[in-house]
């Protein structure tokens, strides 16, 4: 039997940008260009620019060559990836030019939630604003698409195209991040009962697994969702509704774990459970923080342990 030889990574860029260049029009283009994500990531991804237009989806090709490695093939790639693109630039009929105009771009604008110490570089470029030691950043929401957000970065150089000052940006992503984005407060209980169905594991130990109660904020899509915490009055109702003060652990960007503190003995305790999880499986694009942070319903707001100040 005859076994396919896989290509390494350069080579694999090079053939999926030849295979498109194949299928798109004759006034388009294939670029491949790095990007800087999330915490110091830098992903690969492809475009197709059309001559004369502005904006273009992006398209990463990380995932594509593990489908790749898997035995996907090539040509299926490329046909995906076109198509990915197509259904993109359609959104809306605009071709992304709505992305010009303030007055179609503001009902868009989101914000997220990151590490300030680890996106430092990227941060000199972008609009943010200071949230304990996490940031506050931009966007402006495209469309979801099958358990992914399609957005645009707000960097510098938009503010200045629309005439805008980040306070406003912040105005508008209060408004727009909680509408597009429903929160959703789930019992670590259901969730684990769930996984435990999908693997068809018993549910009897499950106390042995949660000792104490545990709760995961995020959004009904479960992307980037630990921006909940930004949301007016979450964290004071479940400060209500448990009666009395919580630890936050930031699990990741999409979900953080609010624990009642009666429930817990320390501050270190709650750290080392986030430095471990952290650690062992959260990705390095997706990681918010390094520890726990506690909320103090007498006071109304999120405090970083005094052991990590």
């Amino acid at each position: 039997m005859h076994r396919r030889i896989r290509m390494k990574w350069e080579a694999f860029i090079l053939e999926v940008k030849r295979l498109l260049a194949e299928k798109i029009e004759d006034d388009e283009k294939v670029k491949i260009q790095e990007v800087p994500k999330n915490n110091g990531v830098i992903l690969t991804g492809v475009c197709i620019v059309k001559k004369g237009g502005r904006i273009t989806p992006t398209i990463y090709l990380d995932d594509f060559y593990q489908n790749y490695l898997n035995g996907a093939e090539l040509e299926d790639i490329a046909n995906v990836i076109l198509k990915k693109h197509r259904s993109l630039q359609d959104v809306d009929g605009t071709d992304l030019q709505f992305f010009g105009d303030f007055e179609e771009v503001k009902k868009r604008i989101v914000f997220r939630l990151v590490n300030l110490e680890r996106n430092k570089k990227r941060l000199k470029d972008m609009p943010y604003m200071q949230y304990l030691d996490l940031a506050i950043v931009f966007y402006c929401h495209v469309s979801m698409d099958e358990g992914s957000h399609a957005a645009i970065p707000v960097y510098k150089r938009h503010m200045k195209m629309w005439n805008v000052e980040k306070e406003e940006l912040l105005k508008l992503a209060k408004r727009n991040t909680q509408k597009i984005f429903p929160c959703e407060l789930i019992p670590m209980e259901q969730m684990v009962s769930e996984m435990l169905q999908e693997i068809e594991l018993d549910e009897e130990n499950m106390d042995n697994i949660l000792p104490v109660p545990m709760f995961i904020l995020t959004n009904i899509y479960r992307l980037n969702g630990a921006t909940t915490v930004l949301y007016k009055n979450v964290l004071d109702d479940f400060a209500k509704a448990c009666n009395g003060d919580f630890y936050l652990l930031p699990s990741s960007i999409h979900e953080v774990i609010l624990i009642p503190a009666k429930e817990c003995s320390s501050f270190e305790e709650m750290t080392n459970m986030v430095r471990e999880v952290n650690e062992t499986q959260v990705e390095a694009e997706e990681l918010l923080a390094d520890h726990a942070y506690y909320y103090s319903r007498e006071e109304k707001k999120l405090i970083i342990p005094k052991s990590e100040q």
